[in-house]
C-alpha cells in the first residue's frame, strides 16, 4: 500500500523524463503497490509505504525477496523490474530505462 504521494509524484515524473508512456508509468506504479512487494517489505521492515523507504541496502533486501517471488518470475520480473526502476530512482539514477548490472551499479548492494 503506497502513501506518500508526493513522493509518487517524483518517481511518476522521473519515468516520464526518462521517456517512459503513461500507460507504462501506470503499469509500474500498479505493479509497486502490489501483494508480492508489500509482503515483502513487511519482511524486512516495519514501513508499509514503499515510498518512505530511502535506504538503498534496505530496498535491495526487498528486492532479492521479490525477484525470486514464484508469481514475479511466472510474470516474467515484472514487479522485481518496477521495484529497481524506484530503486535507481531512490540512488539517484537519472536514466531509468537501465537495468540491474552489479558491476554498473556497484552501489547497489
Amino acid at each position: 500500500r503506497m502513501r506518500d504521494s508526493n513522493e509518487l509524484k517524483k518517481f511518476r515524473q522521473a519515468l516520464y523524463d526518462s521517456n517512459f508512456t503513461e500507460e507504462s508509468i501506470d503499469r509500474f506504479v500498479t505493479y509497486l503497490g502490489s501483494k508480492c512487494i508489500s509482503l515483502a517489505i513487511k519482511q524486512v521492515c516495519k514501513s508499509e509505504d514503499l515510498f518512505l523507504i530511502t535506504d538503498i541496502s534496505t530496498l535491495m533486501k526487498i528486492y532479492r525477496i521479490v525477484y525470486f517471488d514464484g508469481n514475479n518470475m511466472r510474470l516474467h520480473r515484472v514487479y522485481s523490474s518496477a521495484l529497481m526502476k524506484y530503486i535507481f530512482f531512490r540512488a539517484g539514477v537519472e536514466n531509468l530505462r537501465g537495468h540491474y548490472s552489479k558491476s554498473k551499479y556497484s552501489f547497489l548492494k
